[in-house]
Parts: C-alpha cells; structure tokens; sequence
C-alpha cells in the first residue's frame, strides 16, 4: 500500500464511502500488478536486436528465477518500411509455417505490435530464422519463452488497470482513480530474485533522485509495444487518470524529470514513434499555467535547448544525448553527414520548444532571464551558414554530395517552425523591452518621489 496522500477533492458531491480495509486492500493489488509490470520490463529491450551468438543469447538479462529452462521465442516487431507480403513470404521461408498461418501472424504483428512466430529449444535453429529476419532489416528479437510469457501476462494487467481505472464504485467516479495515482506516484518495490543484478536497470539517480512508478512508466514506454502503450496513453488521459486538477502539477513534475530520456528514446531507438509518449507534451507544453510551471521550476528551456545542440552536434554515447557542459554550444560544430542530420524523427524536439516559446508567461520569463535568451541565441546560431556552398574557381566539379539534403530538411524546420523565426522570438524579445522599461519607469518614480 502507498505512503503517499492523495488529497480527495473537494466539495465532490457524488463521494461515497469506502471503509479503509477494501481500500487498503485495492491499492497493494495495484501496486503488485504495477510492480510485477515494472520488473518484467526492466529485463525488456529498448530496440530489437539479435545476439551473435548462444552464448550471448544465455547473458541477455532474464527476470527467469532459476534459468533452468532452455526454451526461447523468436519475435517479430511491427515497423511502417516492411509490407504484409514481405512479412509473410518471410515467415514461410524461416519457419515451417503455410502461408495462411503466416498471414494471420502478420496481421497479429500490425494489431497488436509485435507476435511470436517460433518457439522450441533447439537455440541454433532459433537463431538463425532470427538472423535471417533481421537481414531485411525487420525487428526481431529472441529471448526466453519465460520472460516472453511474463511480458504477455503485463498487456493483461494494463488491460485490467485501464478497466478498473474506467468503473466507479456507486457514484464516486474519481476514488479508484486517486488509488491509482497514489500508488503510480509511490516508490516501487523490486521482486528480490530479479533486483540481485541490477546493472541492466537504468541509473535515474542523477535526474529523478527518488523515482515513483511513474518516472519508471513513462522512461519504460519505449520497451512496450503497439497495443499496450495505447491502452496506457488511454489511461493517463482519456479517463482523467492524473488529470485531476489537484494532480496535474505532480504528473507534470514527473514526466518533466525524465523527458531528456524520453527524448533519446524517441530520437534513438523507439520502433514505434506514433505512440510515443513523447507526444503528450502536446498536452503539456500548450497549457500556459503548466509551461511557466516546468519552465521556471524544471529548466525545461535550457535543457530542451541543450538536447537539440548536444544531438546535432553528434555527442551520443550508449543510445544516450550526452549531458553536457553549458559552454559546449561555443565550440560546437555540425557534422551534415552525422546520423542526427539524416536523421528525420528531430522534427518534434523543435515543436516542443515552439509549444513552451508560444505561452506569454513562457516568453515573460525568457524576458527577465538573461541567461535563458544567450542560451536560445546561440542555438539560433549553431543552424546559420551551414554547410554554405563554395564555388570552384579553378577546379572542374564532377558531382555534388548528397549533404544539401540534409540540410534543406533541417534548416528549415529549425528557422521556420522550431527556433528563430514566427512569434515566439519576437515576443520574447519583446518582453524583455517591456519590463526593461517598467523597470527603468519604476525607478524613475521611486527617485521622484524621494
């Protein structure tokens, strides 16, 4: 059960009552099934990928207490570059499947995101129907049966949360709801047999000292796949889960504190970008009340900023944007051949930071922030004379390199929709001459009056 206080909210007039044992008893079988989603996931790929060899395949991390059992599942992973006949000619050519029992597979695969397609002991085999796939460049992985079965058992229990999360108990439509977000906003508990060896868990101390379920959902998203990141998405807003007026500052604060790992997921490794959580900043970002809030609070503006300088300028280790220091944009250098650049995903990065630039109390704060406006002015500055063109005088050229792509694809998005030109730089500027001369007009008065 949750330490943490969920104030109900007032003046509810539909609130029945709910003796604090069933009470009680509802939130650590919540909590259970959220934990038991956690741990399993914390054994679950970012990305697909297939292991060199069996004895990589036995060191992948297993949420198996006892790793005795040798049987393994190979996996498909849906993706929008493969069509269904080159799905199903695949899965006839490397498992002994006829092609209408491939089909339904394929379609099983775009439904619901990803599915088995094989499944025995015989590792050799499995690995190498998982090497053929992946020649195409389709995702698939190959784990154990257990951890696969384990995974299959958490889209049923974020099935049963979004059910629960949608009932009511009498006419108190919101009480199972404040269960809920107590026990997503408490710490969680790891099982003890899979915790032992945690190297594979991610390290999110340095951002969210004492991470609650919640950081751990939204920073997990990415490993879920199609159908239960819908259901999820459906349960943090269309039923008003941790929307509730007295909770919104919290579920901000929260996904605020992970969004740079949300934001490397996204751009680095997420298969699936259409249900990204990334997306709920359209949410978050366009309320002005919540813009000022992280903005002022989080830094979200000089960390958003620090993203786009740190990703074009190529600073990426282990599928992480590098943290770096606040001085790098000086000597920082675009690489127009660099993946970042060819890279197509960076568009909605900029429309984040166009959400928070476009709300008044957003631009005031840049305005009284010196800091904040010689940061947002040498991003500006990072995209100008890129790559510029230069004539050949004496030399005949036989080609042109393909770089002008790239740079016609961002430039663009980073002039006109993301940093520099429209409103927001305008009336960030603007702002700041406004206050400047109310200030200068209220000192003037204050020596007058003396």
């Amino acid at each position: 059960m949750s330490d943490v206080d969920i104030p109900p909210v007032p003046h509810y007039p539909f609130r029945a009552a709910f003796p604090p044992e069933p009470r009680d008893n509802m939130g650590r079988t919540i909590a259970y099934a959220l934990d038991f989603l956690l741990d399993t996931l914390d054994c679950s790929p970012d990305e697909p990928s297939v292991p060199s060899n069996e004895a990589d395949l036995r060191l992948l991390p297993t949420t198996d207490p006892s790793m005795q059992k040798d049987r393994y599942s190979v996996i498909i992973w849906n993706d929008d570059k493969h069509s269904f006949d080159e799905a199903i000619q695949l899965i006839c050519e490397t498992t002994s499947r006829d092609r209408k029992e491939a089909a339904a597979l394929a379609y099983a695969i775009d439904e619901h995101g990803c599915e088995i397609i094989d499944m025995n002991t015989n590792i050799p085999c499995l690995l190498e129907i998982a090497r053929a796939i992946s020649k195409i460049e389709l995702g698939v992985t190959i784990r154990r049966a257990y951890d696969t079965f384990r995974e299959q058992v958490v889209v049923v229990v974020i099935k049963w949360l979004l059910d629960i999360a949608r009932s009511r108990l009498g006419t108190d439509t919101l009480i199972i709801h404040e269960v809920i977000a107590a026990e997503l906003l408490a710490p969680r508990h790891h099982e003890s047999h899979t915790y032992d060896s945690a190297s594979h868990i991610p390290d999110l101390s340095s951002e969210v000292p004492n991470p609650s379920r919640i950081d751990w959902m939204f920073l997990y998203h990415t490993r879920l796949w199609k159908k239960p990141r819908i259901s999820l998405k459906e349960m943090y807003h269309d039923t008003s889960l941790l929307v509730l007026s007295h909770l919104q500052q919290a579920r901000n604060s929260h996904f605020t504190a992970v969004y740079p790992r949300v934001v490397d997921a996204y751009l680095l490794v997420d298969r699936e970008t259409k249900t990204s959580i990334k997306y709920s900043t359209l949410q978050l970002f366009t309320v002005p009340s919540i813009a000022s809030h992280i903005a002022r609070y989080h830094g979200l503006i000089t960390r958003l900023l620090d993203i786009i300088t740190n990703f074009f300028t190529n600073q990426i280790v282990d599928k992480r944007i590098l943290n770096a220091p606040g001085n790098t944009t000086e000597a920082a250098e675009l690489d127009v051949d660099s993946f970042p650049f060819k890279s197509k995903r960076f568009m909605p990065v900029f429309s984040d930071l166009r959400y928070l630039y476009h709300n008044e109390p957003v631009q005031q704060f840049i305005a009284r922030n010196p800091f904040s406006i010689r940061k947002f002015v040498k991003v500006c500055q990072l995209f100008m004379y890129v790559h510029p063109n230069k004539g050949a005088a004496t030399n005949h050229v036989e080609y042109v390199t393909d770089s002008w792509i790239s740079i016609f694809n961002v430039t663009p998005i980073a002039h006109h929709q993301g940093i520099w030109r429209g409103p927001q730089l305008g009336h960030a500027f603007a702002a700041r001459q406004r206050y400047l001369h109310h200030r200068r007009r209220y000192h003037l008065a204050m020596r007058v009056g003396k």
